[in-house]
């Protein structure tokens, strides 16, 4: 139809005729999609295939994938793989495998040729000698030119798919035959006139001698213009698919080239400080497994699924473990071009897995956390989280783990978020000494005394075991809620809220997995109630694990916050281990030291006595029984490690059971 319509134009240079034309169309269109369900569905599918890409539009979908998979130079001939995930690629879609195995360079090749033929054409037409040559090299023209950017714009979608054969290339004897019957007369035309490439131009001869009426040489190059602009916009079209949208058509997740690509790459190992591996690939190439010797660390160090994805540490550090950068050098580019296997790089944590196995073993059955570092320099050595999985069943298991109601996929040591309870007293006492509003040795009388809640009742830990009148050091090794209440009145709501996010429980702490710090409105302390709630640790701040092991080791570190880390080192490209600085950060002063060291000199000690630290209950509901904590440090005299252990639902005796977690780990980390 558009051929008759370059026609028309040509033979009676009318645009009246054009718009006419293209009116007649358009109706007809819209008519054809009221009526057509097959015209309907590939409108539909050329407005929206993403929605259908597993069903109606796959063709097309995997159509855009090679030309994003093919890059700037392709993935080699025979290298691709169009062939099994697209269908009538030979007939309908052999541009895409153009794409796919010679690049965006490739289709810019095949554009410009069909290009340069077409502006042919209608160079013949403007030198042919009859109005009858000429209206037929320029029918000629048009008609290649047309069927092979209907099909080249209908593969990128830049209009709806028709199912027209490109021309020279796609498979089927009719195909080539009339195509090359095409250029047989294009030739035909030419060698009759006497052309050749130093040949002069030749003006078609007078009108009143030959058919009429003839095209003017304006029109042809009008004509000639468009068609050099439709292919223009078909080489545009490819350089949006592969550059601008390249990235994100390669990482969809029904992109079957990924998988393959995946499948292909030997991933890096991950290791704890002490060389043990934690994270390593098996297998022929062709078979590659990920496998877990600890499984129990899965919670830190993730999980690689080509099913599910990554998790932890495989996913913080994925590029780094499947050897791909964002700087992309010379020898990477190259190693693109020869279409080399990335080779991927070694990640080694902070993590000791002697110590790790320890909390593992002293946790037990327990649902909770237990979270030690190094007070020095923020290293992470023990990271546990109970339940946890194993990331060697991952695909088997995954969807009784993903519905599991006690979350075992959750990092509970880095985003499991409760409220704090009585744990939060070392840090009020702290801000108290400081500000002159607590002494450590003041009597006070009613000391035990129990606080009433809302429907709660917070009393010492255990009741009863200390007497009525007792120093507030002593209130405090029980976990006496009244005196504390009464310190947080003292203190204020201002006070308070700058003391919370001081000590980094109001912000997550930066970390290299995700790390989560609960929803806190410091305005709702101007309500005497709320304040209450929260120097009580029953209001609305909640805090990780992590944070209350960093709230210990500030206590520990004379008032310094240590930066913590998860990664110690990372393989570069020369395989080499080097060291991990891009989340490194320096200690914060929270406190000064003065008051920080008279709080250690009234906290109680644990075990052999070089264990430091304190326990308590968080309550949890009416219901259920209370969370148990303890933050702790050792050793007493020179801390090198704090640690904070969470036991969810722990109950009454639940502050003794952390405690012996906590002073198990310590004492081996002293070891």
């Amino acid at each position: 139809f558009f051929t008759f319509l370059v026609m028309l134009y040509l033979a009676g240079g009318r645009g009246g005729d054009i718009l006419l034309g293209l009116t007649l169309f358009a109706i007809g269109a819209a008519i054809a999609y009221r009526l057509s369900g097959r015209v309907a569905l590939r409108v539909d599918i050329w407005l929206d295939p993403w929605s259908e890409a597993g069903g109606r539009a796959y063709q097309i979908v995997q159509s855009l994938l090679a030309f994003a998979a093919g890059g700037l130079l392709g993935q080699g001939l025979g290298l691709g793989y169009p062939t099994p995930y697209i269908p009538a690629i030979h007939t309908d879609f052999p541009f895409a495998a153009i794409g796919e195995e010679f690049g965006l360079l490739g289709v810019l090749a095949a554009v410009a040729l069909y290009a340069l033929l077409t502006l042919r054409g209608y160079r013949m037409a403007l030198r042919a000698r009859t109005g009858f040559q000429q209206l037929l090299a320029a029918g000629l023209a048009t008609m290649l030119g047309l069927q092979a950017w209907t099909i080249m714009a209908g593969t990128l979608k830049l209009i709806p798919l028709t199912g027209v054969t490109l021309p020279f290339i796609s498979y089927g004897g009719s195909s080539l035959l009339s195509s090359f019957l095409t250029l047989g007369l294009l030739l035909a035309i030419s060698h009759e006139n006497g052309l050749a490439i130093a040949a002069p131009e030749r003006k078609p001869v007078n009108a009143n001698r030959q058919l009429r009426p003839l095209a003017r040489p304006s029109a042809i190059r009008r004509v000639g213009g468009l068609m050099l602009v439709r292919c223009l916009l078909v080489g545009a079209s490819g350089g949006y698919w592969r550059l601008w949208q390249g990235p994100t058509l390669q990482a969809r997740e029904d992109n079957p080239r990924r998988l393959i690509a995946e499948r292909r790459i030997q991933r890096g190992r991950i290791l704890d400080r002490q060389g043990a591996v934690l994270a390593e690939t098996v297998g022929p190439p062709e078979a590659h497994q990920r496998r877990y010797p600890y499984p129990a660390a899965a919670p830190v160090v993730g999980y690689y699924s080509l099913r599910h994805g990554v998790g932890g540490i495989e996913a913080a550090f994925d590029e780094v473990l499947r050897g791909t950068r964002e700087e992309v050098d010379w020898e990477d580019w190259l190693d693109r071009l020869m279409h080399r296997v990335p080779v991927g790089r070694d990640v080694r944590l902070t993590l000791d897995m002697s110590l790790q196995q320890i909390a593992d073993e002293a946790l037990g059955e327990q649902v909770g956390a237990v979270v030690l570092v190094e007070i020095t320099n923020g290293d992470l050595l023990v990271m546990v989280s109970h339940p946890t999985f194993d990331p060697n069943q991952l695909d088997e298991a995954w969807e009784a783990l993903s519905q599991d109601p006690m979350a075992p996929l959750l990092n509970r040591a880095t985003q499991g978020l409760y409220q704090p309870g009585g744990v939060l007293e070392s840090l009020l006492l702290a801000e108290g000494i400081a500000a002159g509003l607590a002494d450590p040795d003041a009597l006070l009388e009613n000391a035990t005394q129990a606080v009433r809640l809302d429907d709660l009742i917070l009393t010492c830990q255990p009741p009863g075991g200390i007497p009525t009148v007792a120093p507030l050091a002593q209130a405090y090794g029980a976990s006496c809620p009244l005196p504390f209440l009464t310190l947080g009145e003292r203190l204020g709501a201002r006070r308070v809220a700058m003391a919370f996010a001081r000590w980094g429980l109001t912000q997550a702490p930066s970390l290299e997995v995700p790390t989560e710090a609960g929803r806190f409105d410091p305005a709702l302390l101007e309500n005497p109630e709320e304040l209450a709630r929260a120097v009580l640790g029953q209001g609305d701040l909640t805090v990780t694990p992590l944070q209350m092991a960093l709230v210990a080791a500030t206590i520990a570190g004379d008032g310094k916050r240590p930066a913590p880390r998860l990664v110690l080192e990372v393989e570069d490209a020369m395989g080499q281990m080097q060291p991990w600085e891009q989340t490194r950060r320096r200690p914060e002063r929270v406190l000064r030291p003065a008051p920080v060291a008279r709080l250690r000199s009234v906290m109680p000690r644990w075990g052999d006595g070089k264990v430091v630290g304190h326990a308590s209950i968080a309550i949890a509901g009416t219901n259920r029984p209370p969370h148990a904590w303890f933050i702790g440090y050792a050793p007493a005299e020179a801390p090198r490690y704090a640690i904070a252990v969470l036991l969810e639902h722990g109950g009454k005796e639940g502050p003794r059971q952390a405690v012996q977690v906590g002073v198990a780990v310590l004492q081996a980390a002293l070891r």
